[in-house]
């Protein structure tokens, strides 16, 4: 809420909503990302790639994927800027997440002493929890 208020202030102030300037002037802030990053990207994540795939074929999504990145993390310096500048402080404590017990029996991966333990339930009468993975 603090963040929405904050960039809704942001906007108001340039005589625009927030949709407005989001779309024209936040969008705009981050470049487009050039052939070059793509081509790093595609060789840095080649054994994700799927089979038959190739850099032209997988370019406009992988620039998208960029581009993306790039606005979620100028948000966050966005963000703690209107934060700064104002001067917020938050006063509560964040809530405690439940945690609950559980045995972890069946099959399994991994070794027995893993720090980190995921138990996955599932309804296999339900026609997509039931299905093969692929």
């Amino acid at each position: 809420m603090i963040s929405r208020k904050l960039l809704e202030d942001q906007a108001r102030a340039q005589g625009k909503t927030l949709e407005q300037w989001f779309q024209t002037d936040y969008m705009s802030s981050v470049a487009e990302p050039s052939d070059a990053d793509a081509k790093a990207f595609f060789e840095e994540h080649k054994s994700q790639v799927p089979s038959g795939q190739t850099f032209d074929d997988l370019k406009p999504r992988i620039k998208q994927a960029i581009k993306q990145q790039k606005l979620r993390d100028n948000m966050g310096k966005v963000l703690d800027d209107l934060k700064a500048k104002h001067a917020v402080k938050v006063a509560l404590e964040p809530p405690e997440l439940p945690r609950v017990e559980v045995e972890a029996k069946g099959p399994a991966r991994g070794p027995d002493k893993a720090p980190i333990t995921i138990v996955e339930f599932s309804d296999f009468q339900c026609p997509y929890c039931g299905r093969e993975p692929r």
